[in-house]
């Protein structure tokens, strides 16, 4: 591996491992504290959101409880019970323009009423108001003789106040419509009342319908400019009303199964999701892998069947982790500019290392290819390893070239004595050679 690679790994891991575990570790332990933080604030506005919207109908429950316990509610009751006379027709007509006065003067003091109606026990609509105007009777009836408004008597919310007898019927948050060709009205809920006189005996239903506006400023008050959406779903697995909204920002999403439109809190949701929100107690969050976070808790409005609201929050988790996900981003781009300049700083001092020992490998190559001359040139302000290789390389051609002159030398007194010995051995046989004629002569 070259010298530039190991500086390059060596300087982005001391990088990049402080910023990795700042990543991995600080940031995904800080948006795990968001996550519970947030769930914990939406469950609290949620239950927050519950409480008014229990009080809001408990108290019209309680304006309905009321108005039917009021003497001209009462007095009206008994009359519609006695058989019609000459004389009890103007009693019941002066009981039913007093009964109707009432109204139209409560109706005044309470905007949040949209209309209120007395309805004999045979369902017929004797007296009415309706957002502020009363409603004129045109229809006979031929049994008694007595004019009505309208015959309700197929219609649930009066069934219901049959079977309950003295308490207050909560009927189904809808779309009110006079009839079936009639155009829906704004959403309202009923609340009707038996009226019983002494000995239990019924006179009569009160009924008071209220609008529905109370319960959507409520749901967009809670929220107090979160970014966030806030729904109330129906739950009720026997009927066509599951999953609809009851409130929903957008006005043409409500009541699907009145519209006739696919607009359906359920259909957002997979089955399984549909399933464990129905088996889900009280409350529950739900993150989904499209970035929809939706907090959502149980309500039960209605006493007398397993019906309830579903009250949902809905957050986008970019929005909730935008913080986070900035903080995320910025890291990773510190960490892609670091590493670029690791890259560059590897590259720089690596050449500036390599760049000594490069020259100092190519003067020991041109010195063992026989170029005896060639020396490392000593830098006064270089210190460094490389200066001090170099300086031991011209050490030790120094010590070579001593070596080598007295090895020189050493060649040459070698040379020489064995040039001597010759010449004596030469002159030693030359005697003996002379020697031996001598010897003969003598």
């Amino acid at each position: 591996m070259r010298l530039r690679h190991k500086f390059f790994i060596v300087l982005a891991l001391f990088s990049s491992v402080p910023l990795l575990v700042l990543l991995f570790g600080v940031v995904e332990q800080l948006e795990r504290e968001v996550t519970a933080r947030t769930d914990a604030e939406m469950h609290g506005t949620l239950d927050k959101m519950a409480g008014e919207i229990n009080l809001i109908l408990n108290n019209q429950k309680a304006i309905a409880n009321g108005l039917a316990r009021v003497p001209a509610v009462r007095h009206f009751a008994n009359e519609a019970m006695n058989r019609l006379s000459t004389e009890q027709q103007e009693s019941y007509l002066r009981s039913a323009d007093e009964l109707q006065q009432f109204f139209l003067n409560y109706q005044h003091s309470v905007p949040g009423i949209q209309a209120l109606r007395f309805i004999g026990v045979d369902g017929k609509t004797l007296v009415k108001v309706k957002e502020g105007k009363p409603i004129e009777a045109f229809n006979i009836d031929d049994r008694t003789g007595r004019l009505f408004v309208a015959d309700q008597s197929n219609r649930r919310f009066f069934k219901d106040a049959l079977k309950e007898g003295s308490s207050v019927v909560m009927s189904d948050f809808e779309l009110g419509q006079v009839s079936q060709e009639a155009d829906f009205c704004p959403a309202m809920v009923r609340y009707s009342v038996s009226i019983k006189d002494e000995v239990d005996n019924l006179e009569g239903v009160l009924v008071v319908n209220m609008w529905g506006t109370r319960l959507d400023a409520t749901i967009e008050a809670a929220l107090g400019g979160y970014p966030a959406k806030a729904y109330i779903v129906e739950l009720d697995k026997q009927g066509l009303r599951d999953g609809i909204y009851l409130y929903h920002r957008d006005s043409k999403m409500r009541f699907a199964n009145q519209v006739g439109s696919d607009f359906k809190f359920s259909n957002t949701l997979n089955e399984t999701e549909w399933q464990q929100i129905h088996a889900t107690s009280n409350y529950d969050s739900l993150f989904r892998d499209d970035g929809r976070m939706l907090f959502y808790r149980k309500l039960s409005p209605y006493p007398d069947r397993d019906t309830q609201w579903l009250l949902v929050i809905e957050a986008d988790s970019n929005t909730i982790y935008a913080p986070i996900n900035k903080m995320r981003h910025s890291i990773w781009l510190l960490l892609a500019i670091l590493l670029f300049i690791s890259l560059l700083v590897a590259v720089w001092a690596s050449g500036r290392l390599t760049s000594p020992v490069h020259k100092l490998a190519e003067i020991i190559r041109r010195y063992a290819d026989g170029d005896r001359k060639v020396h490392y040139e000593e830098s006064v302000s270089s210190r460094d390893e490389v200066s001090r290789a170099g300086k031991a390389f011209n050490y030790l051609v120094e010590k070579l070239e001593t070596t080598e002159k007295e090895r020189e030398q050493a060649v040459h007194a070698a040379c020489q004595s064995e040039r001597l010995a010759a010449l004596g051995q030469l002159a030693a046989g030359i005697g003996h050679e002379i020697n031996n004629p001598l010897m003969n002569i003598m």
